[in-house]
């Protein structure tokens, strides 16, 4: 019970993490109905700051979970190729389809999806593919949820509602309030080849090789893999 109480206290810590100063962010998830395959995508462009940008939610027809969340990602890369954005981090906390991007691995049931990411993304040699648990993608999920059960109307950007809008400031406050200070001291795990080396007290965020990106760190309160692993 007490390792239970203690790993509960460690979930609430998980946040939003605010990209690099002077990069972008792009949040995004999916809500999906496996009885009658339908469901909504969602991206939430902010700054290094937390300031909303903007985003989108989009109803979809899809078989899987997975293949409604790598929806939204391409969905990400199109708005960053759009709106012509430069560095800029798009953020899921979909574990499988990040290391299936990653590792140019190939999964059946969303390789043409996969095929048009890996199109993408060599137009865009400053975008890189983060993951993060479910605790610190709460807004994109909020809005897919909602966009999903038709709370939320397609151009919900313009004018912000009460709830999205108080998640907003929350998550930009804490961003305030938490700085580059890490809370505790463990590390974040960084793969460099087939070499795996632990970050103590960082947050690796990797760009792609060959790319012309970079890879850069930021200090932030970590999270145990295996915890949130559990959870994607």
């Amino acid at each position: 019970m007490k390792h239970k109480g203690a790993e509960n206290r460690r979930m609430r810590n998980i946040t939003w993490r605010a990209p690099p100063r002077d990069w972008l962010k792009i949040n995004v998830d999916a809500s999906f109905r496996k009885s009658n395959r339908k469901g909504a995508i969602a991206t939430v462009l902010r700054d290094w700051q937390g300031k909303f940008i903007t985003g989108s939610a989009t109803e979809i027809r899809a078989f899987s979970s997975l293949e409604a969340e790598a929806l939204a990602l391409r969905e990400a890369l199109i708005m960053a190729k759009n709106l012509q954005l430069g560095k800029v981090l798009i953020e899921s906390d979909n574990l499988q389809l990040i290391q299936s991007i990653k590792s140019n691995s190939q999964i059946g049931e969303i390789l043409a999806y996969l095929k048009d990411i890996a199109h993408l993304l060599k137009d865009l040699p400053d975008v890189g593919i983060t993951w993060t648990p479910r605790e610190g993608n709460h807004l994109a999920h909020l809005i897919a949820t909602q966009r999903a059960t038709g709370i939320l109307s397609s151009n919900w950007s313009v004018r912000l509602p009460a709830t999205i809008e108080t998640q907003l400031r929350r998550e930009a406050e804490k961003v305030r309030r938490i700085g580059r200070r890490p809370t505790h001291h463990e590390g974040a795990i960084e793969q460099k080849g087939d070499q795996m080396l632990t970050v103590p007290n960082q947050v690796v965020i990797e760009a792609r090789e060959g790319t012309g990106g970079e890879q850069r760190t930021e200090e932030q309160p970590a999270f145990e893999p295996e915890d949130s692993l559990k959870r994607v």
